[in-house]
């Protein structure tokens, strides 16, 4: 199987971190502090406020979905 290399994304965590680049099939891999993965969304902070701000938005699309009709 073949990777897709402009899919693939690094984020460096932690406060030791070396934040070292990092390279796949001689593409270097893109650097993100925040990143959507299965519906969750994840940050360097690792704090959940982006995720409940996501899921409140989404639940408010829906609901203006629902008034419309």
């Amino acid at each position: 199987m073949k990777m897709n290399t402009d899919k693939c994304k690094v984020m460096h965590t932690g406060g030791n971190n070396a934040n070292h680049e990092y390279s796949m099939l001689g593409h270097k891999l893109q650097v993100v502090e925040r990143e959507k993965d299965l519906g969750i969304m994840l940050s360097l902070d690792t704090k959940s406020v982006e995720q409940c701000m996501y899921a409140a938005n989404m639940a408010n699309r829906a609901l203006g979905m629902i008034k419309k009709r």
